[in-house]
């Protein structure tokens, strides 16, 4: 039981660090500037730069008040851990034989007999 409380502890801690490293990288690579066109006018219009009769999305105008590509790295963030954890899940399943590994070896038994 103790083993297992310090496995999970560990692969928590591993998980922890290694969504910090993936929110250093993306915040540190992110781009602090919007190519013209569309989601620049939003993005001008979300941060109260422009003027406009109606807030268009008002949905990702939520998700832009934190910034232009705030919500890319909390993405990327949960997409590390959450691949980590799915490699932890199918690394820690029971392993079981296929049915047919036995009877190739059944099989193989009974030839050299």
């Amino acid at each position: 039981m103790q083993d297992s409380k310090k496995a999970l502890l560990t692969d928590v801690v591993i998980a922890v660090v290694l969504g910090l490293i993936a929110a250093v990288l993306f915040m540190t690579s992110t781009a602090d500037y919007i190519y013209p066109g569309e989601s620049a006018h939003l993005a001008a219009l979300w941060n109260g730069l422009d003027v406009s009769t109606f807030r268009p999305y008002p949905l990702m105008a939520a998700f832009a008040e934190g910034g232009t590509n705030a919500i890319m790295w909390k993405c990327g963030v949960l997409t590390t851990v959450f691949l980590y954890v799915l490699f932890v899940a199918f690394n820690h399943a029971p392993k079981q034989r296929p049915t047919s590994y036995n009877r190739e070896t059944q099989t193989t038994y009974k030839l050299n007999q």
